[in-house]
This record gives structure tokens, C-alpha cells and sequence, in this order.
């Protein structure tokens, strides 16, 4: 199984002024940055802060934005810590007395004495869970209460990134709970395992399907890559401008040959105008 790869985020709102002030600094896979807008994580998120500002702040002035991308964990993890301790946004993020390696060395933390009780045997659990290596995580996620056949993890998790489905929904029709949905689609369970097309999709998946959007249909087809929209520009630039074989240049980019092929031959991501030389 290839390495799961990591991007660092923030989340940004525009002031009066109409400068774009930062105030959240986060690693994640997959759709991690847009969960923090989700009605669901406003309801049971714990930073009252971070959640003030979403609720007060109008959404077309709210934007969540990847800040580097295709990173390992510790990479992410490095990154996000820089960022969080950076002068310049100390004061307008929510999360500032975070960091990678769990909010800066616990008790050590001058923080550490303003959290409620609650919040700092959440730390100590957290910083406990770093300590384990990879096979105990996994086993450890096995063995747990709600814990689910592979397969169907593997099939939760492509409905949730690529179909309307509401969690409830899924949870009722693998005849699983709620919460078990909920954990495998934040990766707090089963990160390990990939996600897999099910045999059969709810019905009620293939009329909302017909529902979607233009643009919604275009953002589930990048989401489904782990291509950005100037990765689709500078593929088709290589392969224009340059002998690169589509080989070389999916070796160069976190795709396939048979991708590159319908990217250049735009049978897929055709809606990306354009190309661009690589910086």
C-alpha cells in the first residue's frame, strides 16, 4: 500500500477591511479542510473560537485553503507547527496553543494551566496515542468496540467522498452506527484501509447524482485525483512542449500512465482550461 500523503491548510475569513485573516492552521487528508464548515462540526467541534468565527463570519467571505500539499506525515506535521508558531498570525489563530506534537510539550505549555480539566486529559490521551507505533494504531482500531470488516470500510469510505449520502444514511444501510460512519470518514478508525467502489449504490445516491451541479461535478471529479488544477495545465504542457513520455511525466506527478493519457487526450478534467510551464 503506497504511503498516505498529507496537506497543510488554513482556514481564512475577510475582515472590514478585506484582508484575508487566518485563523486556523490544520493538517489533513482528503476533504478534512471543508469539514470545519459542516453544520455536524459546528454542533460537536471543541474550539468555541474557531467555531465563533464560522457562524458569525458570512460563508462567502469564509474559505478554507491548502497551503502545501503531498507531504508524509511528518512533513505535515513540521509545517503545521512552523506555521502555528509564526508571529504574524499568533494572534488571529484559534488554535495557537496546538501544535504536531500535541499542544508544545503538555504541563510545559504556559497554556497548559487555563484548560479546563477535561481538555487536558484529552492532551494526555492524545500525546499517549502518538507513542504507539503503526502495527499497534492498527491493531488497536481492530480491536475496538465498533470495530467493522475491512470491506466494508473500504466501500463506507468511497460513498462518503463521492457520493451526497448523509452519514445516517450510510449507517442504515451497512446496518452499522452512526458514529462508526463518522469516525472512518474523519480517519479517527481505519486510515489504513483504502477506499473501494461497493457493487451497489443506493438508489437514492444515483438521483441526487443527477441533481448536482456543474461545478459540483467538476470538484468531485478533482477530488476523486490527487491533482490540483495547474498539476492538470502543467501535465498537458509537458507532454505539448516537451519529448516526456506519459510515463515519465505520471512519475513526476501523483497519478498514472492510463490518467496522464485521458488528461492529454481530455477524456477526463476536461473542464481545466489551458496548460502551464512548471515553476
Amino acid at each position: 500500500m503506497s504511503e498516505q500523503r498529507f496537506y497543510v491548510y488554513g482556514l481564512f475569513y475577510e475582515n472590514e477591511d478585506e484582508n484575508n485573516i487566518c485563523f486556523y492552521v490544520g493538517r489533513g487528508t482528503k476533504f478534512r479542510k471543508d469539514r470545519h464548515f459542516m453544520e455536524w462540526n459546528l454542533e460537536n467541534g471543541y474550539n468555541e473560537k474557531k467555531k465563533e468565527i464560522i457562524r458569525k463570519t458570512n460563508n462567502e467571505k469564509l474559505h478554507a485553503k491548502v497551503l502545501q500539499e503531498n507531504l508524509t506525515l511528518e512533513q505535515a506535521e513540521k509545517l503545521e507547527e512552523k506555521l502555528l508558531l509564526r508571529e504574524d498570525i499568533w494572534k488571529s489563530v484559534t488554535n495557537k496553543v496546538r501544535s504536531s506534537k500535541g499542544f508544545r510539550a503538555g504541563k510545559e505549555n504556559p497554556n497548559y494551566d487555563g484548560l479546563s480539566d477535561k481538555h487536558k486529559k484529552k492532551i494526555g490521551e492524545a500525546n499517549k496515542k502518538k507513542n504507539r507505533s503503526e502495527d499497534q494504531k492498527i491493531q488497536w482500531s481492530k480491536n475496538g468496540k465498533n470495530s467493522q470488516e475491512e470491506k466494508v470500510v473500504s466501500e463506507v469510505k468511497w460513498l462518503v467522498e463521492n457520493t451526497d449520502l448523509f452519514q445516517k444514511e450510510i449507517s442504515d444501510y451497512y446496518g452499522i452506527s452512526k458514529g462508526a460512519v463518522s469516525r472512518i470518514a474523519n480517519e479517527k478508525s481505519y486510515w489504513y484501509v483504502e477506499p473501494e467502489k461497493p457493487s451497489n449504490i443506493p438508489d437514492k445516491t444515483i438521483e441526487r447524482n443527477k441533481e448536482r451541479s456543474k461545478s459540483h461535478k467538476q470538484k468531485l471529479a478533482l477530488s476523486n485525483t490527487k491533482l490540483a488544477k495547474n498539476d492538470v495545465r502543467e501535465i498537458r504542457w509537458l507532454y505539448e512542449e516537451t519529448n516526456m513520455s506519459q510515463k515519465d511525466i505520471s512519475e513526476k506527478y501523483p497519478t498514472s500512465r492510463k490518467s496522464v493519457s485521458n488528461i492529454v487526450n481530455k477524456k477526463t478534467l476536461s473542464f481545466v482550461n489551458g496548460k502551464k510551464k512548471p515553476v
